[in-house]
C-alpha cells in the first residue's frame, strides 16, 4: 500500500504549480501588459517571440541590453538531486525570483525542471519551502514520488542564481515514513 501524497494548505500538486509558474513566465493573463508567444519566423527555422504584435528573433538581444532575452521553455543552468544515495541531473532548469515574476503573491523563487519523465520542482513561497521530484509521464504507478517533509523549515538557501538544498524526503512510492536525507544544488540561468 502506497503512501498518500498529502497537499499543502491551499496547495496544488507540483505539476499543476509547474503550469502555473510556466503560464506566469508567459505573461499568463494578468492583463499587465500584452502575452509573448514562441513561434518560427517566416521562414519557418528561426524562432522569434511575439509579443504585442512584434516580432522579434529569439536570439536577439533586448533593447537596451547587452544580453540575449531569456525565453520561456529556453531555460539553461543545470541542476542535480541526490537522495538516498541515487543522483538525478538536470540540463534544462527555468528559474523565477520574487512575486512579480512568478506572479504568485508571496512567492520568492520557483525552480522547475523537466527530464527524462521526471520533473524537479522547488520554491519558496508563502506556505514555505518545498522541493519535489515526480514521474510525470506515468500519474498511476509513478516511478519517482518524492518531496520534502513540509515540518521542515527555511532549508532552501539562495546565493545570487545559486541553489542549495538539504531536507528530508520523504518516498509516496511506499509506506517508510521515516523519510531519507537529499540534496539539490543547482544554478539557475
Amino acid at each position: 500500500m502506497k503512501m498518500e501524497r498529502k497537499l499543502y494548505a491551499g496547495g496544488l500538486p507540483a505539476v499543476v504549480a509547474a503550469a502555473v509558474f510556466l503560464l506566469a513566465a508567459c505573461g499568463g493573463t494578468g492583463g499587465e501588459g500584452p502575452a509573448a508567444t514562441l513561434a518560427t519566423g517566416a521562414g519557418g527555422d528561426e524562432p522569434v517571440v511575439t509579443t504585442g504584435g512584434e516580432e522579434i528573433p529569439a536570439e536577439a538581444p533586448l533593447p537596451g541590453s547587452q544580453e540575449e532575452p531569456v525565453l520561456p521553455g529556453s531555460g539553461s543552468g543545470s541542476a542535480s538531486i541526490t537522495i538516498g544515495g541515487e543522483t538525478w541531473q538536470f540540463d534544462n532548469v527555468l528559474c523565477a525570483f520574487g512575486e512579480q515574476e512568478i506572479g504568485q503573491e508571496g512567492a520568492e523563487f520557483v525552480l522547475s525542471a523537466i527530464e527524462d519523465g521526471l520533473q524537479l520542482y522547488a520554491t519558496i513561497d508563502s506556505y514555505g519551502h518545498s522541493v519535489s521530484l515526480d514521474d510525470i509521464e506515468d500519474f498511476e504507478n509513478p516511478s519517482v514520488s518524492l518531496e520534502s517533509d513540509w515540518s521542515m523549515s527555511e532549508f532552501i538557501e539562495l546565493s545570487g542564481r545559486q541553489v542549495r538544498a538539504t531536507a528530508v524526503f520523504l518516498d509516496y512510492n511506499t509506506d517508510d515514513l521515516a523519510g531519507v536525507e537529499g540534496t539539490l544544488v543547482a544554478a539557475c540561468p
